[in-house]
């Protein structure tokens, strides 16, 4: 189970590059940093990010579970201005159902000293909102 989730920031303090990149990848599909299986009912991706290192902003419109697989410390910027930083276990797990236009958009960056690694599965249920991904 996630440790902690502490809200540090709102959109006001987001940078100006960190804003515009927010709009320009408002319907980035790309989810993780590999996409390592695609079927017509699912993908799986694995995310690594070394320390300091951000995933750009990106769109979740399909259910959802990820898990980790390492100890470590990320910072969250969500598409409403929140900013959350959150400790993460071995095994932790979290799912997330969107259904129609519902969606999630956010970046993640390792603020942590160790390597996070996570594996997500997207269930390609919501048939009239997926998005275009490309390697």
């Amino acid at each position: 189970m996630v440790n902690f989730s502490i809200p540090i920031a709102a959109s006001d303090d987001f940078s100006p590059q960190l804003k515009q990149e927010m709009i320009k990848n408002e319907f980035n599909g790309y989810v993780g940093t590999k996409l390592v299986s695609e079927t017509e009912s699912l993908r799986i991706w694995h995310l690594v990010l070394k320390p300091n290192e951000r995933m750009p902003f990106h769109r979740h419109v399909n259910p959802y579970f990820w898990t980790v697989h390492s100890n470590g410390f990320a910072r969250n910027y969500d598409s409403s201005g929140n900013v959350t930083d959150v400790e993460y276990n071995i095994g932790d797990t979290q799912h997330y159902e969107f259904d129609g236009p519902d969606y999630m958009l956010h970046s993640i960056q390792n603020i942590g000293e160790t390597t996070l690694i996570f594996t997500t599965v997207e269930f390609l249920t919501n048939k009239g909102y997926q998005l275009a991904i490309s390697d």
